[in-house]
């Protein structure tokens, strides 16, 4: 049906704030491509709680430990650009920069904990915008194949066109499911795939219409689905948990993007928590939703 813009908002819980400026535990901005600024373009939450926020105008990494309102510094040599990033389970920090040197493609540049450079992977494509830990290892979206390719295979770099030949149209997760979600026009089709094909699947329709599909993840039995629609006068996201007999909850989130960030790394779910990058003219935070099932 038709959105109701500035209804049905659920409350979150803030687990991260830093203010726009150049001190210790503040995020840069720089100048954007249209009149809209850059910073803080990605962040990460992980098993622990911890919460991880790529400050790429300074070249660092702001992270809040849990329960902790003063961010430590963690200095990363990426390029400076908009970016993506996800933290793997013993905490390598990922970065995949969005921009490459004449002739070549966009690295991914793989960190420790504590900041130092481990190793860089050149991507498969021109363009990526995602970048994911999939069992453990990285994944990246790739276009124009828009499928999500391994960086490592079988432990090991793979190259451009080793990565392409593994790609696949959804992402696997635990026990070996894969999400597959595509929008097409006012439409968004979703399903989960199983050994034996296709288990589940969806079909949302809007008279809304309808931007990008920020995120498709498994809830246990259930799917997370959180996409931005939009009219002339006001966008939003809207979250939706899809069951067996359809939508069993959903809620609305202003879209709190006062400042230009990864266009597809705004959510992340975690445990039955949805994390939400946001920003305002005042700073960039991070806040948690806790998904509810009646």
């Amino acid at each position: 049906g038709r959105h109701p813009f500035g209804s049905n908002r659920r409350d979150g819980s803030r687990v991260a704030i830093a203010t726009w400026g150049d001190g210790a535990g503040e995020a840069g901005l720089e100048q954007g491509r249209t009149l809209a600024p850059i910073g803080a373009s990605a962040f990460d939450v992980d098993a622990s709680g911890r919460v991880f926020l790529l400050d790429q105008v300074h070249r660092r990494v702001l992270r809040w430990d849990e329960g902790a309102k003063l961010a430590a510094n963690v200095p990363v040599s990426v390029n400076g650009t908009l970016a993506d990033m996800s933290v793997a389970n013993d905490r390598s920090i990922y970065v995949l920069e969005t921009t490459a040197p004449p002739g070549r493609r966009p690295l991914v540049r793989r960190f420790d904990a504590g900041g130092r450079e481990l190793e860089a992977f050149e991507t498969a494509e021109r363009t990526s915008s995602q970048i994911r830990i999939e069992n453990g290892s990285p994944v990246v979206l790739g276009r124009p194949s828009h499928h999500w390719t391994p960086i490592v295979v079988d432990g090991v770099p793979a190259s451009p066109a080793r990565q392409l030949e593994r790609g696949r149209p959804g992402r696997r997760f635990a026990g070996g499911l894969e999400v597959v979600a595509s929008r097409d026009e006012n439409e968004i089709r979703v399903a989960v795939i199983g050994g034996r094909g296709v288990t589940r699947s969806w079909r949302v329709r809007s008279v809304t219409p309808l931007a990008e599909v920020q995120l498709a993840e498994p809830w246990g039995p259930r799917v997370v689905l959180v996409a931005r629609l939009y009219d002339d006068a006001d966008d939003e996201f809207v979250v939706l948990v899809l069951g067996r007999n359809g939508v069993v909850d959903r809620f609305a989130l202003d879209s709190a993007d006062w400042a230009e960030a990864s266009a597809l790394g705004r959510f992340k779910l975690l445990g039955r928590s949805l994390y939400r990058l946001g920003s305002s003219p005042a700073g960039v935070f991070v806040d948690r939703y806790d998904l509810e099932v009646g």
